[in-house]
């Protein structure tokens, strides 16, 4: 018993010092530590033997990674705005607040929509791309553009207009904001 002790120790030693792939069963019993096991050898599992202990406890848990960027053509953010300047509803991968309201001194039509979230380090208006629309029975358009983007808010200002006559449209506006790579 000592001594097959002392040859799995030994050869423990030898794994150890040439970092063998596997244990391998010569003919006459004894052990060897190898990159594979020639044609008269055979593979020895090492947990048959009882040289595999327990799994140890887990580790701590690291510090959370930092978010990284959506991928291109992600919607970051979208809104529904009211004729009124209310918002209807919102929502996006990355958006946790918005408000909308009529511009300072303006009237239907005209209205700045605010998107709050945990939006890239590297936003800015021109990675971003802005999408408008109308809801209506007739001839009613929206544009919108991106007044400031930070990493954590995103502003629109958008107007609404009714076409071919223009004026301010009385309808509801969808906006949604898409993040893009730069181009080269």
């Amino acid at each position: 018993m000592v001594r097959g002790a002392l040859v799995v120790v030994l050869v423990l030693a030898a794994a150890a010092a040439t970092h063998a792939d596997v244990l391998c069963r010569k003919r006459n019993g004894a052990l060897a530590a190898r990159a594979s096991c020639t044609r008269t050898e055979s593979q020895v599992d090492p947990a048959a033997l009882g040289l595999v202990g327990p799994r140890g406890q887990d580790g701590l848990t690291g510090p959370t990674g930092a978010t990284g960027a959506p991928p291109d053509g992600f919607v970051v953010a979208f809104a529904r705005i009211r004729a009124d300047g209310t918002l209807a509803s919102f929502g996006g991968s990355r958006t946790t607040v918005a408000a909308a309201q009529r511009a300072v001194g303006a009237g239907p039509g005209d209205y700045v929509v605010t998107f709050l979230g945990d939006y890239p380090a590297d936003v800015w208006g021109e990675r971003l791309t802005v999408l408008a629309s109308a809801e209506s029975r007739s001839f009613h358009v929206a544009d919108a553009w991106v007044r400031s983007a930070s990493a954590g808010m995103i502003q629109l200002e958008v107007y609404a207009w009714s076409s071919p006559v223009p004026q301010p449209s009385d309808d509801d506006v969808f906006v949604a904001v898409l993040y893009g790579r730069a181009a080269p």
